[in-house]
């Protein structure tokens, strides 16, 4: 089984959440307190609590519900069971439903149920199966023309109830257990450690084989094997026995992990993994992602991460980012940005955590604003520069680039004078705001190069490779505006150089300007301070 489809409506931080089109391994990121956490346990509460009818939860209070609403929580799923099904169902029941839905059974089930109150009354919208609606308002719905009689329809109900109950398990971030050594803290508690204990054990061939998982798994992901003695599971190291709690925090977190997914739940199971990453250093990391897409194979898996890691590695996932604003949890689906940062040779990690994102030309230009920004003392740690032109080429068209942005994040595109024309061109065509795109009036941004700055570089670039430039002579050209400094010819010294000449003078000019006595243009500082502000 998997969810094809998931809205929930007014739960905590959710007033209007909506995600579609749902893979086998989802990504939801974002900052903290932004909401990832509510979307995996409004899942939770939804499959956990389901009744084909009505329904009672306890433990509720006026938290649960959006900024105190007395509106009910509305939770709507569309699950796929087409493949999974029989392996869900008895044979018994598999033949029973034949003799209702005919040969080919309905492969998609949409549930809508509503939280009513903080006593904890569910009420169901609606169930249809196919297109037979089985409940409405709470009510079960007879059907004709599918000869659904009420025994009939009770036993469809029932075997609802079984494909949909808890069957979806979260996995809640690791945290420290009580228990331990005298100086270290546990992340495995003692049920979990003797649970996997009595599993080593057992003789029973299902045991044997979910035990073998775990420990396949186990010793892929952190290179040790497992070792049980005196009643408890201990890790070999170097001929010697460690006991598991002691071990360092990712190599815990990833057995509580893999206990969990492997052990305590099977292949009909949708599992919901908190900061999969917590604990564990990018190696590990890496690893474990490479597990979790196996499991996602036989399964549907969501995960909330604050790990770059995990984005660049993961491949093949459906990615949401997560964000709060306007009093409210906002999701956007990232995957058309994330491939078209892959295209650009930028990490969607480093750029899907950011705050913005600031689209230039050319891998210098990105050198030279982050310089100019540290001489002006602006921020741009929430910031991701990225060059769009590759080896002077767009490896794709500048509109798709700023239309997949700005569905996930705020964007901002800074271009040369050149390029006017095409800057016109994407406000018109909606591209892009006209308030979050400059063009550079001098022409392109070495024009903005402080003179002091540009002698030393000049000067440091001619030392470093014996050129013997005549620095007077080119700096001149172009305070008498006959070239950019991008534009002086060194002849065929240019070959010489490690990179281009334009990276290669940026880089030198990014290192003086700090220390230089001009002050960056009126120009450069407004440009920085639009990019740069939550309003762009």
């Amino acid at each position: 089984m998997k969810i094809s489809t998931f809205k929930v409506d007014n739960y905590r931080s959710l007033r209007q959440v909506s995600l579609d089109k749902l893979g086998n391994l989802n990504l939801l990121i974002g900052k903290n307190s932004g909401g990832k956490s509510n979307i995996l346990e409004a899942m939770s509460l939804f499959f956990s609590e389901f009744e084909p009818v009505k329904g009672t939860t306890t433990g509720l209070n006026e938290y649960f519900w959006y900024k105190g609403s007395t509106k009910p929580i509305a939770f709507e799923a569309t699950l796929e069971l087409e493949g999974d099904l029989v392996q869900g169902l008895s044979a018994e029941d598999q033949t029973f439903l034949g003799t209702v839905f005919g040969e080919a059974l309905p492969p998609t089930l949409k549930i809508t149920r509503s939280l009513l109150n903080a006593q904890g009354a569910w009420k169901t919208d609606s169930i249809v199966w196919g297109t037979t609606t089985l409940v409405k308002d709470d009510v079960p719905q007879l059907s004709p023309n599918l000869k659904i009689d009420s025994p009939t329809l009770d036993r469809i109900l029932r075997i609802i109830s079984a494909l949909v109950k808890n069957k979806y398990r979260l996995v809640g971030t690791s945290r420290d257990a009580k228990g331990g050594d005298r100086f270290r803290t546990t992340l495995l508690d003692e049920n979990t450690q003797s649970r996997l204990w009595t599993l080593q054990q057992s003789t029973s061939a299902q045991d044997e084989e979910r035990y073998g998982e775990f420990e396949g798994a186990f010793s892929d992901l952190t290179s040790f094997r497992l070792d049980p003695a005196q009643a408890r599971l201990m890790v070999k190291k170097d001929n010697k026995r460690f006991p598991l709690g002691l071990e360092g925090g990712g190599t815990q977190g990833t057995a509580n992990l893999l206990f969990t997914a492997l052990v305590e739940s099977d292949d009909s199971t949708i599992l919901g993994i908190e900061e999969p990453e917590s604990h564990g250093h990018p190696g590990l990391q890496r690893r474990l992602c490479r597990e979790i897409e196996k499991i996602a194979l036989d399964r549907q898996v969501f995960i909330t991460t604050h790990s770059p890691v995990l984005v660049d590695t993961v491949q093949g996932g459906t990615t949401w980012l997560v964000d709060y604003s306007d009093g409210q949890t906002q999701v956007a689906r990232a995957d058309e940005f994330e491939g078209v940062l892959r295209d650009l040779g930028a990490r969607p990690g480093d750029v899907l955590f950011s705050d913005r994102v600031v689209f230039v030309e050319r891998r210098s230009e990105k050198i030279i604003l982050e310089a100019f920004a540290r001489k002006l003392g602006i921020d741009l740690s929430h910031v991701s520069i990225i060059p769009v032109r590759v080896m002077g080429n767009l490896p794709v068209t500048l509109d798709t680039v700023l239309v997949s942005a700005n569905k996930v994040v705020p964007t901002f595109l800074i271009l040369g004078t050149e390029a006017t024309a095409q800057a016109a061109q994407l406000v018109d065509g909606k591209s892009i705001p006209k308030d979050q795109i400059h063009v550079w009036k001098s022409g392109s941004i070495d024009a903005y190069y402080p003179v002091d700055t540009l002698r030393e570089a000049l000067q440091a670039i001619s030392t470093r490779y014996s050129f013997n430039l005549n620095v007077n002579k080119y700096v001149q050209e172009v305070q008498d505006g006959k070239v950019h400094p991008n534009e002086i010819d060194i002849g065929d010294k240019v070959k010489q150089l490690e990179s281009s000449w334009e990276m290669t003078l940026a880089v030198e000019v990014a290192k003086g300007l700090e220390k230089s006595q001009s002050e960056p243009s009126t120009e450069i500082r407004d440009t920085l301070l639009a990019a740069t502000s939550p309003s762009a």
